[in-house]
C-alpha cells in the first residue's frame, strides 16, 4: 500500500526541488482521469504532461521528448498551463 498518490509525490518532489535547490525532475501524469479538471489538478503539482490510459506508445514518446526540452524547466513553473495527451480511443488536446 503506497502512502501517497502520484498527485502528492508530485507536490513533495517540487517542495525538495525548492528547498534544495535541484534541478527540475520530470514529472508526467498517467491517467483514466483526463478531464479538464483533473489536468488542472496537475498542473498544479507542477506536472509537465498527462497521458490518458490507454497510453500509446505515440503518447508516451511525445510527453517524454517534451519534459526533455531545454526549457521544460520554465515551463513546469507555470501552474496554470497543463497539458493532455490522450491514449488509444482519445483525442490529444493541448491546453
Amino acid at each position: 500500500m503506497s502512502v501517497m498518490d502520484g498527485l502528492a509525490a508530485a507536490r513533495e518532489i517540487r517542495r525538495m526541488e525548492a528547498e534544495r535547490n535541484w534541478p527540475i525532475t520530470p514529472v508526467i501524469i498517467v491517467s483514466a482521469n483526463c478531464m479538464p479538471e483533473h489536468v488542472a489538478v496537475g498542473a498544479q503539482a507542477s506536472a509537465q504532461e498527462h497521458l490518458a490510459k490507454p497510453v500509446n506508445v505515440h503518447s508516451l514518446i511525445a510527453a517524454i521528448s517534451h519534459v526533455l526540452e531545454p526549457d521544460a524547466g520554465r515551463w513546469v513553473r507555470r501552474v496554470s498551463g497543463g497539458r493532455t495527451r490522450g491514449g488509444e480511443g482519445h483525442e490529444a488536446a493541448d491546453r
